[in-house]
């Protein structure tokens, strides 16, 4: 069941489902073992920490969807490299830096008032 609710989620796995106050919350964490440099293309294995995206979704039945993912910060292996650490990127769920999952972004202009999504534009 949670396959068609929850956007793809390739290299990760959720770890809890909770509902709270109207909110659906879902934490999910990364299962890959290495990611590549942004910058340099450098694949590292090498973590340098950890931290917790928080990220709108499409709503369920009415219901906000919050996704909190762990996703860890690497060390650039590579010495020439200007770029010293890097997030792994989650690219079928997220752009870096948004707050909002592609399939929220996507959603047309016209739509939110028919699934009770509010957009900040």
């Amino acid at each position: 069941m949670t396959q068609t609710l929850l956007p793809d989620l390739p290299g990760f796995s959720i770890e809890q489902i909770t509902l709270s106050g109207g909110v659906i919350t879902v934490l999910a964490q990364s299962r890959t073992v290495s990611a590549s440099c942004p910058t340099c293309a450098q694949l590292s294995s090498r973590i340098h920490s950890r931290y917790q995206r928080k990220l709108a979704d499409l709503p369920w039945s009415g219901r906000t969807v919050r996704l909190l993912v762990q996703v860890r910060r690497f060390f650039c292996e590579r010495l020439t490299c200007p770029r010293k650490t890097f997030a792994e990127a989650i690219p079928a769920l997220a752009e870096r830096y948004a707050r909002r999952t592609i399939r929220l972004k996507e959603v047309p202009a016209s739509t939110p008032r028919c699934f009770n999504i509010r957009r900040r534009d």
